[in-house]
């Protein structure tokens, strides 16, 4: 199997993980990211993940810290399946967070 058709697998599982939970895809100049968007309990939520490596970012609003991006490395197929159910679920441990203002 070539490199491209074991990108185009891992893209797909992705991208089909998205849309069936109602997330649409935005469509970005880089192509090595998948970028979603749906809007959650009123406000806009932001999910990017980069394949090749399995990085997910998140940008959501939470009730008490505001609006935060945060990351996460080495997913694995059914986490991210979970994140898409509800993204919040991945932010419990083991993540960077760093508001959206933070320079550093």
């Amino acid at each position: 199997m070539k490199r491209s058709e074991i990108d185009l697998s891992i893209d797909g599982w992705i991208v089909e993980a998205g849309i069936l939970q109602g997330w649409k895809r935005i469509y970005v100049r880089d192509v090595t990211l998948l970028s979603f968007t749906k809007i959650i309990q009123g406000e806009r939520v932001k999910i990017s993940v980069w394949p090749t490596k399995m990085t997910v970012a998140a940008s959501l609003r939470y009730p008490k810290q505001g609006k935060l991006q945060k990351f996460c490395r080495n997913v694995r197929q059914d986490l991210m399946e979970k994140i898409f159910e509800d993204p919040f679920v991945h932010m419990e441990s083991g993540y960077q967070r760093k508001t959206m203002y933070d320079s550093g």
